[in-house]
Protein backbone atom coordinates (compact mmCIF):
# COMPACT_ATOMS: atom_id res chain seq x y z
CA UNK A 1 0.00 0.00 0.00
CA UNK A 2 1.33 3.66 -0.94
CA UNK A 3 2.90 5.08 2.44
CA UNK A 4 0.36 8.20 3.05
CA UNK A 5 2.34 9.43 5.86
CA UNK A 6 2.54 13.40 3.86
CA UNK A 7 -0.95 12.93 4.17
CA UNK A 8 -1.58 12.57 7.45
CA UNK A 9 1.14 14.66 8.82
CA UNK A 10 -0.40 17.72 6.58
CA UNK A 11 -3.90 16.69 7.84
CA UNK A 12 -2.73 16.78 11.37
CA UNK A 13 -0.51 20.12 11.16
CA UNK A 14 -2.65 22.08 8.86
CA UNK A 15 -6.13 20.51 8.88
CA UNK A 16 -6.31 20.16 5.14
CA UNK A 17 -4.00 18.44 2.51
CA UNK A 18 -3.64 18.34 -1.48
CA UNK A 19 -2.37 15.55 -3.04
CA UNK A 20 -0.89 16.17 -6.63
CA UNK A 21 -1.34 13.56 -8.91
CA UNK A 22 -3.45 11.37 -6.53
CA UNK A 23 -5.26 9.94 -9.88
CA UNK A 24 -3.53 9.29 -12.63
CA UNK A 25 -4.03 10.78 -15.87
CA UNK A 26 -5.76 7.52 -17.59
CA UNK A 27 -8.29 7.60 -14.84
CA UNK A 28 -8.89 10.90 -15.27
CA UNK A 29 -9.79 10.94 -18.88
CA UNK A 30 -11.33 7.65 -17.97
CA UNK A 31 -14.16 9.63 -15.51
CA UNK A 32 -13.98 12.90 -18.00
CA UNK A 33 -15.63 9.91 -20.74
CA UNK A 34 -17.78 8.68 -18.22
CA UNK A 35 -19.25 12.00 -16.87
CA UNK A 36 -20.02 13.14 -20.45
CA UNK A 37 -21.96 9.78 -21.05
CA UNK A 38 -23.71 10.20 -17.88
CA UNK A 39 -24.55 13.68 -18.62
CA UNK A 40 -25.36 13.02 -22.58
CA UNK A 41 -28.29 10.83 -21.04
CA UNK A 42 -29.81 12.53 -18.72
CA UNK A 43 -28.47 10.06 -15.62
CA UNK A 44 -27.29 13.68 -13.65
CA UNK A 45 -29.91 14.66 -10.77
CA UNK A 46 -30.67 18.17 -9.04
CA UNK A 47 -28.37 18.78 -6.08
CA UNK A 48 -30.39 18.86 -2.87
CA UNK A 49 -29.83 20.28 0.51
CA UNK A 50 -30.62 18.17 4.11
CA UNK A 51 -30.92 14.11 4.53
CA UNK A 52 -34.24 12.23 5.07
CA UNK A 53 -37.21 14.49 6.02
CA UNK A 54 -35.14 17.30 5.50
CA UNK A 55 -33.96 16.51 2.15
CA UNK A 56 -34.77 19.21 0.08
CA UNK A 57 -34.37 21.21 -3.67
CA UNK A 58 -32.88 24.55 -3.09
CA UNK A 59 -31.54 25.84 -6.37
CA UNK A 60 -31.04 29.15 -4.10
CA UNK A 61 -28.36 27.33 -2.00
CA UNK A 62 -26.96 24.49 -5.05
CA UNK A 63 -27.81 25.22 -8.56
CA UNK A 64 -25.64 22.06 -9.97
CA UNK A 65 -26.75 18.78 -10.85
CA UNK A 66 -24.76 15.48 -9.71
CA UNK A 67 -24.41 11.66 -10.21
CA UNK A 68 -23.68 9.52 -6.87
CA UNK A 69 -20.07 7.53 -7.82
CA UNK A 70 -20.44 4.07 -6.85
CA UNK A 71 -18.02 0.98 -7.19
CA UNK A 72 -20.26 -1.60 -8.53
CA UNK A 73 -21.71 1.28 -11.75
CA UNK A 74 -19.67 2.42 -14.97
CA UNK A 75 -16.16 1.84 -16.14
CA UNK A 76 -12.71 1.29 -14.53
CA UNK A 77 -12.76 4.69 -14.27
CA UNK A 78 -14.82 4.93 -11.89
CA UNK A 79 -13.36 1.54 -9.60
CA UNK A 80 -10.02 2.84 -10.02
CA UNK A 81 -11.11 6.31 -8.45
CA UNK A 82 -13.04 4.84 -5.76
CA UNK A 83 -10.02 2.54 -4.79
CA UNK A 84 -7.16 5.30 -4.63
CA UNK A 85 -9.73 7.70 -2.08
CA UNK A 86 -10.20 3.97 0.08
CA UNK A 87 -6.66 3.55 0.30
CA UNK A 88 -6.76 6.74 1.43
CA UNK A 89 -9.15 6.33 3.84
CA UNK A 90 -7.82 2.77 5.03
CA UNK A 91 -4.30 5.03 5.68
CA UNK A 92 -5.94 7.95 7.83
CA UNK A 93 -7.82 5.65 9.69
CA UNK A 94 -4.40 4.13 10.66
CA UNK A 95 -2.58 7.13 11.20
CA UNK A 96 -4.55 9.16 13.09
CA UNK A 97 -6.91 7.11 14.02
CA UNK A 98 -9.85 8.87 12.59
CA UNK A 99 -12.49 6.27 12.31
CA UNK A 100 -14.15 7.44 8.61
CA UNK A 101 -16.21 3.85 7.97
CA UNK A 102 -17.09 5.35 4.28
CA UNK A 103 -16.34 7.59 1.99
CA UNK A 104 -18.90 9.55 -0.52
CA UNK A 105 -18.29 11.13 -4.16
CA UNK A 106 -19.85 12.22 -7.13
CA UNK A 107 -19.73 13.91 -10.14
Amino acid sequence: MENFDRASESISTEGWLILPDFIDQETVAALRDECRQLAATGMFREAAVGNNANHKIRPDIRGDEIHWLEAAQGNGGRQRCLARFEQLRLALNRELQLGLFEFECHF
